[in-house]
Order: structure tokens, then C-alpha cells, then sequence
């Protein structure tokens, strides 16, 4: 008789729906800002308002974040992509997807690095590690729009609107 083994599966099982749960809510924002350095604002999407930025402000699609002189920030969005926004930068955030959904970004001015890393779809698959999937990235500027995917790179906007693309790995 396998019970032993059968309950060992289902509580196994619960406990996989009880996490993604839990992430689920707790990733109800789509990004938060997590290192402010010098001047750093956030245009609410809402009111067009721009306002000092501080760490662990929630941000939402549609927000947008400037970096003054002198200034950088960090955030993450809620598929685990890492942004850094350089000096005089402005970035905002088009949409933030989760799990095997996209994350879209824009950047307009300035310099930018991110890491879309990858990750382990399904819940057998990720106590198993097998199959690994990427994330979908992609960040547009005024005259470019760059699809990327499980990678470290850097993307950065001229004063005339020229992009430059660095990839670091992947």
C-alpha cells in the first residue's frame, strides 16, 4: 500500500498551490524601488505629478522615474528583473509581467542596466530544476525597441536619440 507515499504527494502538491499563492499576493505591485541615491522622482501615472522617490516605494505600469545629477536608483519589477537607472535618466515602466509573461520598459534619456534572469516554469518543474524557460523583456527608446531575454545588458540613449546596446552575459 503506497498512502505514505500518496499523502506525501498531496501535501506536496498543497503546499506548491499555498506558495504560488503567497507570491501572488505579494507581488501585487509591479515593481519597487529599491536604492535611492541623490535626486530621484516618480511621475505618478495617476496625477502627472512628480514626487521624491524613496526605497521600498511601490511603483505601478505606467509610473515613471527621472534620475537628477549625480543620482542613480535601483529597482525590481515583479518577474525578478533588476534595474539600475544611471544620472540623468528617465524610465518608465509600460508593463510588468509574471511568470512567463512579458515585462515591457521604456527608457527615453540616459543610461540604464538591467538582468532578466532565468527561471523554472511549473511547480514540478521547479522542485525538479529540470526545464528552465526565460523571461521576456523588452525595452524600447525613441528610436529603438530591443527584445532580450535571461541576460545582463545595458541600454543607453544619446542626447539625439541614438541607443547603444551592451550585453554583458548570455
Amino acid at each position: 500500500m503506497n498512502h505514505p507515499f500518496q499523502l506525501t504527494r498531496v501535501a506536496q502538491i498543497c503546499t506548491g498551490f499555498a506558495l504560488v499563492s503567497f507570491v501572488q499576493v505579494a507581488s501585487a505591485n509591479d515593481a519597487e524601488i529599491v536604492m535611492v541615491q541623490g535626486k530621484v522622482e516618480v511621475q505618478d501615472q495617476k496625477s502627472g505629478l512628480w514626487r521624491n522617490a524613496v526605497a521600498k516605494q511601490e511603483l505601478r505600469a505606467g509610473d515613471s522615474v527621472r534620475t537628477g545629477d549625480s543620482s542613480q536608483m535601483a529597482l525590481l519589477v515583479r518577474d525578478k528583473t533588476q534595474v539600475r537607472l544611471n544620472q540623468l535618466s528617465t524610465f518608465k515602466i509600460k508593463e510588468a509581467g509574471d511568470g512567463e509573461g512579458g515585462t515591457s520598459l521604456e527608457l527615453t534619456s540616459g543610461r540604464m542596466w538591467a538582468q532578466a534572469k532565468q527561471f523554472t516554469v511549473g511547480l514540478l518543474r521547479a522542485t525538479t530544476g529540470l526545464i528552465k524557460s526565460q523571461r521576456k523583456l523588452s525595452v524600447s527608446t525613441p528610436t529603438a525597441t530591443i527584445g532580450i531575454r535571461g541576460t545582463d545588458w545595458e541600454v543607453s540613449v544619446g542626447d539625439s536619440g541614438e541607443t547603444v546596446v551592451s550585453v554583458f552575459s548570455g
